[in-house]
């Protein structure tokens, strides 16, 4: 479908399976709304520098809201306020080479992966949780059925849990819809020689079963 600057947007949510007999589906409101929360409170994403190793004592706050393709940015702009950038030399480069505390490609990707591919139903945030020793990327839901957290180190099958979501998030380039994400973070860590990432699944203590949490978890 061609588009311009004229092309009204009806056709073009029409297309992508976001607006019928002029009712607008929950993931246009979540994509392209301008405070999406006033109907779906849980879509927002809390960021937090604790400090210490435990998550009691605030340094930092800010909750992410608005239209979710927007998500991403902003929270990746709050971890780099609160990252060691170092600088290093060696014989094999001219210029210092700079390298962040967390690899950032890898940091997106898990970031894109929780807001596109988290459970809309469970009533939690997608949350960021940034401490002395680690960071950890809390995403609502559990893993598709018949994925285990073994299979996100091996090449897998895409499952995506929010359909329409998933649709935009691949025209826009976020996402590649091959089930690969967890291979590149992977791959973006080995490549800069950070230690491993973890990839974790845990249960809510409060929450039931089906109400679980995926957590990415990385290790300074």
């Amino acid at each position: 479908m061609a588009l311009d600057s004229t092309t009204s947007p009806s056709p073009v949510l029409e297309k992508l399976g976001l607006l019928s007999h002029e009712h607008l589906s929950r993931a246009a409101i979540l994509l392209f709304g301008v405070h999406p929360q006033q109907f779906i409170d849980q879509s927002e994403i809390r960021c937090a520098r604790f400090k210490g190793t435990q998550p009691l004592h605030f340094l930092d706050m800010q909750v992410i809201d608005g239209a979710s393709i927007d998500h991403v940015p902003a929270a990746l702009e709050f971890i780099q306020r609160h990252m060691r950038l170092t600088a290093e030399t060696s014989p094999a480069h001219i210029e210092r080479q700079e390298r962040w505390e967390y690899p950032l490609d890898a940091l997106r990707e898990a970031l894109v992966n929780a807001v596109c591919h988290r459970d809309y139903r469970a009533s939690g945030n997608v949350q960021v949780r940034i401490f002395d020793d680690r960071l950890e990327i809390w995403s609502p839901g559990l893993l598709p059925e018949g994925v285990t957290t073994a299979d996100l180190s091996q090449i897998h099958n895409s499952y995506p849990r929010n359909q329409r979501l998933a649709r935009v998030f691949f025209l826009l380039r976020y996402i590649g819809q091959w089930g690969t994400g967890t291979l590149r973070m992977r791959g973006c860590v080995k490549r800069r020689a950070y230690p491993s990432l973890h990839l974790l699944r845990r249960a809510m203590p409060s929450l039931s079963a089906a109400e679980g949490c995926v957590r990415v978890a990385r290790f300074a």
